[in-house]
């Protein structure tokens, strides 16, 4: 009689532990439904590896993108400036622009004076700081202002209290923004690094494309809600006179971003947004659209390992730290309809090292992930890089 007895306590086990697993299975579609969005299922590659080994990109149009990359050529790596056409995925040396930009001195820890910025309708370009040989002047520093096909190019010098610049939403003006940098809060006699200290936006400068050569000047009071430390990081501008400025927020279960639309005159913002992000998610990035109507956001969202897992690890003692989703989401300016385009699941990494990308603050080594978001000038689609490609997605 003891082997029937057995018998049924090896088929009762057998039974628990489908249950639990069954248990496991129904626990996880209930928290993370199958439905979710994959972001790789709904994009696709426009620019494969072979041709974009790391670098940088801008979109030139809604059919073209402009490449400063190193690329596999026939025998080595090829270092450049490339135009990508996306239409026949022909790819063209852009020798013109090369010697423009590769003349600028790149300063990893400041990216937003040294980065070549392209007019939201893909036909201008800033150039980074050129260094003083380029304009034969001691002492003298500045930027170069050309057409993205290398032509119409004009030096343009900067002054002292130079902060960055920024083109508006029309694609035909730009500003440059003037200020100085104030001492941080703390000790009186701690150590300050100006290269870090906040920055106080005082005057901005309206520039034409048609007359580069002459400026407006708009004065800013210490006043007026522009004149806050530190907001030129995140401003972006819709015209010479309105802009928008972010600021996140971290409580215990999500994050909540600060939209602001400021003017230069007015000692309070003229709106404010409180954004709140889905439950259990971060803020990595927010990016606005081309005419400043729209927001992708970069979320991540860690999840603890399932039921299923846990069991596993108690009999091989194998950690399981869960998983992380990266994901991007597009929404209105105050917060509405917004959706997610699609995520990209990865093992959680309990430590993190290497180089830091210094659009997000995330580490680069690790598994993949989407970066270097861009939107296409009609606001359609989004573009980002995922090993070493280059990938559009819709943006509906």
């Amino acid at each position: 009689m003891e082997k029937p007895k057995r018998a049924t306590k090896a088929k009762l086990w057998i039974w628990w532990v489908i249950a639990l697993l069954a248990a496991g299975a129904i626990a996880a579609t209930l928290l993370h439904p199958q439905s979710e969005r994959m972001l790789l299922e709904r994009a696709k590659i426009v620019v494969p590896a072979p041709q974009f080994s790391g670098g940088d990109y801008q979109w030139l149009s809604n059919s073209n993108l402009l490449l400063a990359c190193s690329r596999m050529g026939s025998d080595r790596p090829q270092q450049g400036l490339f135009y990508q056409d996306l239409e026949t995925g022909l790819q063209t040396r852009e020798p013109t622009l090369e010697a423009i930009l590769f003349k600028v001195e790149y300063r990893r820890l400041m990216p937003p004076q040294y980065s070549p910025q392209i007019s939201p309708d893909g036909a201008w370009l800033l150039s980074g700081i050129l260094p003083e040989r380029f304009f034969n002047k001691p002492g003298a520093s500045g930027y170069c202002l050309c057409r993205t096909d290398g032509t119409l190019v004009r030096r343009q010098e900067i002054h002292d209290g130079f902060l960055v610049t920024r083109w508006l939403a029309d694609g035909r003006h730009w500003i440059e923004l003037y200020g100085r940098r104030i001492a941080p809060a703390g000790p009186p006699r701690a150590r300050i690094n100006w290269n870090y200290a906040p920055e106080q936006i005082q005057e901005i400068r309206v520039y034409d494309v048609d007359t580069p050569g002459q400026w407006r000047s708009i004065p800013i009071a210490a006043s007026s809600s522009l004149s806050q430390p530190s907001i030129s990081y995140t401003l972006f501008a819709l015209t010479e006179n309105h802009f928008l400025t972010w600021e996140r927020t971290s409580t215990r279960t999500n994050d909540q971003v600060i939209l602001r639309e400021r003017d230069a005159n007015s000692t309070v913002p003229l709106r404010q947004y409180t954004l709140t992000a889905p439950g259990g998610h971060r803020v990595t990035q927010i990016l606005f659209s081309p005419h400043g109507d729209r927001i992708l956001w970069k979320l991540s969202e860690r999840r603890q390992a399932s039921i299923i897992s846990q069991m596993i690890q108690q009999v091989t003692h194998k950690f399981n730290a869960g998983t992380e989703r990266v994901s991007l989401w597009v929404s209105r300016l105050d917060g509405s309809e917004m959706h997610e385009i699609g995520g990209v699941n990865n093992p959680t990494l309990l430590e993190r090292s290497g180089p830091i990308d210094l659009e997000t603050g995330e580490y680069y080594w690790g598994p993949p992930i989407p970066r270097q978001l861009r939107w296409s000038p009609d606001g359609k689609r989004i573009s980002f890089t995922y090993n070493r490609a280059i990938w559009t997605v819709p943006a509906d």
